[in-house]
């Protein structure tokens, strides 16, 4: 019994710990027009990767989310990714889950967002999510899912 207690008290001490990865210091966002719990900002921070920053508006730590990516030339014109290839798109996607990535209700959370497909001359990127997952410390549940859009390459938001 002892040893499940502070398995149960370390795992606690742990999500907690994780759960502070943002700054609360910045005011809250628009809430995302996609009806998303979460809204996200992205930003290019190198060849392959993006930072975002998650703001979460549920009532529950989230801790799972399908990231969906858009890039801008310095024009703003969406750019392809993946061009010339079967897999080119206008929507880079990325999966991320777990205790490193749980952000506490009414908070900002800031992660790195790697192995993705920036274009060379991209200047900006939009940011959203199409699934979003709730925890309670132990295991992460479907908190969100967007209706289909109609296609892996169409933008949700207009």
């Amino acid at each position: 019994m002892r040893v499940r207690m502070k398995r149960a008290l370390l795992s606690i001490l742990f999500v907690a710990a994780c759960g502070k990865g943002g700054s609360s210091d910045k005011p809250a966002p628009a809430k995302p027009p996609t009806g998303a719990p979460v809204a996200v900002e992205g930003t290019i921070s190198g060849k392959d990767s993006v930072d975002v920053d998650v703001y979460n508006f549920a009532d529950k730590p989230t801790a799972l989310y399908d990231f969906m990516f858009r890039y801008h030339d310095k024009d703003g014109k969406v750019m392809k990714v993946k061009a010339g290839t079967p897999f080119e798109s206008t929507i880079d996607r990325m999966s991320m889950s777990g205790r490193h990535f749980m952000c506490d209700p009414a908070h900002w959370c800031h992660f790195k967002v790697d192995m993705l497909n920036p274009p060379d001359g991209a200047k900006t990127v939009d940011a959203l999510v199409d699934r979003v997952g709730s925890t309670d410390g132990t295991k992460i549940d479907d908190l969100w899912k967007l209706e289909s859009t109609g296609g892996m390459d169409e933008w949700p938001v207009k």
